[in-house]
């Protein structure tokens, strides 16, 4: 039998041009029968984070409204979950899925106590002030902290330690301090050099502006210094309760004045009936020029103590001492006078009472200074050199309203 010879279909160049063009068109037509997703195939979330649907397409136009959604995501555990999207047209039936990652992404916060850079003096023994770690899942995760880094306080300088902690999820959060090695301290420095900015940072109030509501809750308490408040027109007299010339232990006997009367009670009498939301203590100019330092931070405790005892909700910030005219610095050698020198050393006896006690410092002191630490020329009146003028008193106000609790 003869063979029969194969023979080659040979397709002219227009007709193999119009078969590709008709298979390009059925493709596409299928393809938008198709659903379609709006945004990602795969989308991640943290846990606690609520999936927002992004939206769903057939032949390129939205038709989220009317598909059928089953979602089966659970947002509080940790997962790969899958919506499916179902959407009938014409009889028949589309189906389409998304995939939704639920994972931990929050780092764990590290929060260092007395703040982030503070001051060691020379030859004092270091020991770290402290830390917190929170994770918004594992809860408290100080215990798993691992510090490194070490400081030398016979040597002069910088050292830096670094705190590291890891949440259940892997979430890693690093947090570094710097230690500064110094041979100043607060007693040993001079008016220009004074400063209290690196010692005991969580005893002092931060910079945060206050509200009128928080502002119109504060009790001022103290000397003479509450009363310039209503003196230079700054506050009423509403709001402070005072007594010229005292000092923390007469402050504990003596009774108080307020809307110009005596009221007849002592301060803690005072605190126990009003219960102030808030109070600022202004005490020392006075003691600064007659009490020992052991004398005046052994009656300030007590007094502070009291208040908390009669008024256990009160949040107590004890202001600083503000500086005096630089012409009491020329009777500096007197024992039993007042001068900047003493004023600084009893306000860093102040911070580290405030730190001891657990209640807040004003550090307002330093917004009256010049550049030799002294009174600004103007701001405290001539007659005394002592009390603030109204300029003086407003930068005081202005420094507290900053400051809030």
């Amino acid at each position: 039998m003869a063979k029969r010879k194969k023979t080659k279909i040979k397709l002219k160049p227009i007709l193999l041009l119009s078969i590709i063009i008709i298979l390009i068109i059925v493709l596409v037509f299928m393809n938008n029968n198709k659903l379609s997703l709006i945004g990602l195939k795969t989308a991640t979330i943290n846990m606690g984070e609520e999936y927002i649907e992004e939206g769903i397409n057939y032949q390129k136009k939205e038709v989220t409204k009317k598909v059928k959604v089953n979602s089966k995501v659970n947002n509080k555990l940790p997962g790969v979950y899958k919506i499916e999207y179902t959407y009938k047209f014409k009889n028949k039936v589309y189906k389409i899925t998304r995939k939704i990652i639920v994972k931990d992404m929050i780092i764990p916060t590290i929060s260092l106590k007395d703040g982030s850079e503070i001051m060691f003096l020379k030859g004092s023994t270091y020991k770290d002030p402290g830390y917190l770690a929170i994770d918004n899942l594992d809860g408290d995760l100080t215990k798993s902290v691992k510090v490194s880094g070490s400081v030398d306080t016979s040597v002069l300088g910088e050292y830096t330690i670094t705190y590291k902690v890891t949440d259940k999820a892997k979430n890693t959060a690093i947090k570094k301090r710097k230690i500064i090695v110094s041979d100043k301290s607060p007693l040993t420095m001079n008016l220009k050099e004074f400063d209290l900015s690196l010692w005991y940072q969580d005893s002092q109030l931060k910079e945060k502006v206050s509200t009128k509501d928080y502002l119109d809750s504060i009790a001022y308490m103290g000397d003479s210094m509450v009363l310039y408040y209503d003196i230079n027109k700054i506050l009423t007299q509403k709001q402070l309760w005072y007594n010229n010339g005292i000092d923390p232990k007469t402050a504990q006997t003596k009774t108080v004045f307020h809307y110009y009367k005596d009221t007849n009670k002592t301060f803690l009498e005072v605190y126990k009936e009003e219960k102030p939301e808030i109070t600022v203590i202004t005490l020392g100019t006075n003691s600064v020029a007659f009490m020992l330092k052991d004398d005046f931070i052994n009656y300030y405790e007590k007094l502070i103590l009291g208040i908390k005892k009669e008024s256990p909700k009160t949040k107590i910030i004890v202001q600083s001492i503000p500086p005096v005219d630089k012409r009491w610095d020329e009777k500096a050698n007197s024992a039993s006078t007042i001068n900047n020198d003493k004023i600084n050393k009893f306000n860093y006896y102040l911070l580290v009472m405030c730190n001891k006690l657990d209640i807040k410092f004003l550090n307002s002191a330093k917004e009256m200074k010049d550049e030799y630490g002294q009174c600004k020329v103007g701001y405290c009146i001539d007659k005394d050199g002592i009390h603030p003028t109204k300029i003086g008193h407003n930068k005081l106000y202005d420094y507290l309203k900053n400051h809030a609790y």
